[in-house]
């Protein structure tokens, strides 16, 4: 099986291009292998808007590429003027066939508009006009963009190499200009282009105009929590996302528990998703039904939401956490992928809710031997924490603790990785084509906060590299405690001063109820334990017991045997302050 990973080329083939089809298609940069004849129409000279990037009368060089693979193609563009974009164009070749979707993108990936294609002609420029016109503003990258469910798009490899298009206001921006020119995205269904090759033109168009007038009052097109879902964590936020940009300054929006009392929240707004999110001061009751109630929203031409718009959830009853994305029983598709190569691999997620992350976890095939270690990264590439996997079994999912639980930020994005050796790594492709949720954490969808499914090949470090929206299989260990700044106060000593004939058992004892309190184990968990005398105890925790002194306890089930012998005698001064005993402050 061909690597899911794109191949370095080795020193000595820089000028050879190796292309293995596994899923990834050689359409795209069929322009490095044969001369491309390019057709490059002049720009339009015509200033009058209604206005678009090239004429009806330009055409491609290579007007249907024989990759017929489903993928978003499109072009980086601004405009000198402020106005609207009323809609998208592309060129038609033969065999581009299926049903066509247009998009309208921020440079960051925040949809601004969708609509499909209808009523096609065979070949040449297809036209589709959004539901409503979208504000842009001068100055400012955006991106245009046109579903293929069958490929054979039009494609002229290196025709932004050197320069852009320049088309009265608009702007096709050349190679560099702001990033990569020429955007791509394999997968059903599409999404936010964000590879290039070769600085290549897929004939994508925006149609622009400085005059055009919106009467169209905004929508809500998305809510989180979604409309009766229950088991929502109760440190979760809420939010709604909207047909169009709104003014943060008019929403008005309340959410009330069902007995009609009334949460504060923190507003936030973010202009390249068109989301605003509310989040409440505090955590929500558990099992408790929740109405959230949008009464306000002005778009920037002043159009106002046409009604209130209401929906309801229900919080969970417990948060369920330590928790993690996977669950144990979750196998990948592809256990081992046949690449030996050294290579860090991870995973862009969010908790929709402040906790700490506890540790790192990855699934493990059979041949992916080795060290392995994991870390844990903020965004910008800053390793907040790292450790070394041990006690690994052949295969299946591996968990490594860190030494110290890392505090993160709610709706933060992190980065958690592993390194191996020696390859052999489990993948799936697209399996970050959508996010996937569970409980307060979420791995974001490819094109959320950049790529998704990330990795760099060598030794351990940052990963940014991605490549199809790849799901590596690493997950996180997170928990909603925060970390432990209590100083320990000496409370009881065990054994105490003098005893004799002490249980062997009392130090498995001791420490099953520490990794309780810290909630490493659980209820029916057996850990076992070996002293420096290689005498080995096992321990269960059985149940919880009545608190001691304002305390937790819990009852354990301890085995194991071990031979004492000798006198021991303690002596104790009266200004000794440890004197009463101790215990470590849970």
């Amino acid at each position: 099986m061909a690597s899911l990973l794109p191949r370095r080329l080795a020193p000595r083939s820089r000028r050879r291009l190796l292309l293995l089809r596994a899923g990834v298609s050689a359409g795209l940069v069929a322009g490095l292998l044969a001369p491309v004849s390019v057709v490059t129409a002049a720009p339009a000279a015509a200033t009058t808007c209604p206005c678009t990037i090239w004429p009806v009368s330009a055409a491609p060089g290579t007007p249907a590429d024989p990759d017929g693979a489903a993928v978003e193609v499109g072009v980086k563009f601004r405009s000198d003027v402020d106005g609207a974009v009323t809609g998208v164009r592309f060129y038609k070749g033969t065999g581009n066939t299926g049903t066509h979707v247009g998009h309208l993108w921020t440079a960051g990936g925040g949809i601004l508009a969708t609509a499909t294609f209808s009523a096609e002609s065979a070949s040449g420029w297809q036209q589709v006009l959004f539901p409503a016109p979208v504000p842009i503003t001068a100055g400012t990258t955006y991106v245009a963009s046109y579903y293929a469910p069958n490929g054979h798009y039009a494609s002229d490899s290196g025709f932004f190499a050197t320069a852009g298009v320049d088309s009265g206001p608009l702007h096709a921006l050349a190679d560099g200009v702001d990033g990569a020119s020429g955007l791509y995205r394999y997968g059903t269904g599409g999404g936010f282009p964000v590879n290039s090759w070769q600085a290549a033109n897929y004939w994508v168009d925006v149609v622009f105009n400085t005059s055009a007038v919106d009467a169209s009052p905004p929508t809500v097109a998305t809510t989180a929590p979604a409309a009766d879902t229950s088991g929502v964590p109760v440190g979760s936020p809420v939010s709604a996302s909207f047909s169009e940009d709104v003014r943060p300054s008019s929403l008005g929006f309340t959410l009330r528990a069902a007995g009609g009392t009334t949460v504060p929240v923190n507003q936030a707004y973010d202009a390249d998703s068109r989301t605003a999110t509310w989040t409440p001061s505090s955590a929500l009751a558990p099992a408790t039904a929740y109405t959230a109630t949008l009464s306000t929203a002005d778009d920037s031409a002043g159009n106002a939401l046409a009604q209130p718009f209401a929906w309801s959830f229900t919080t969970s009853a417990a948060t369920g956490c330590p928790c993690t994305i996977f669950s144990p029983s979750t196998v990948p598709g592809t256990v081992t992928v046949a690449d030996s190569n050294a290579v860090e691999l991870g995973v862009k997620f969010r908790s929709s809710m402040a906790g700490i992350v506890r540790g790192v976890r990855f699934y493990k095939g059979p041949q992916n031997t080795g060290t392995h270690t994991g870390s844990l990264w903020t965004l910008s590439g800053t390793r907040l924490a790292t450790g070394t996997f041990t006690g690994e079994t052949a295969s299946g999912w591996q968990q490594l603790l860190f030494q110290t639980p890392v505090p993160i930020n709610g709706n933060t994005t992190y980065i958690a990785s592993y390194h191996t050796n020696t390859g052999f790594y489990s993948a799936n492709n697209n399996g970050f084509a959508a996010a996937v949720s569970s409980g307060p954490l979420t791995a974001l969808a490819n094109g959320t906060d950049g790529g998704n499914g990330v990795y760099a090949y060598g030794g351990s470090a940052f990963p940014v590299n991605t490549y199809q929206s790849s799901n590596y299989w690493v997950d996180v260990v997170f928990d909603l405690s925060g970390p432990d700044t209590t100083a320990p106060t000496v409370v009881t000593r065990t054994p105490a001063p003098g005893a004799a004939g002490v249980a062997t058992g009392s130090g498995v004892t001791a420490r099953l109820a520490l990794q309780m309190a810290r909630r490493e184990a659980r209820l029916g968990d057996e850990r076992r334990f070996e002293s420096c005398t290689g005498a080995v105890f096992s321990g269960r925790i059985v149940r919880e017991a009545p608190a001691v002194g304002g305390r937790k306890a819990v009852i354990v089930e301890v085995g194991g045997r071990a031979h004492q012998t000798g006198e021991a005698r303690f002596r104790f001064d009266d200004d000794d302050p440890l004197r009463e005993g101790f215990s470590l402050g849970l």
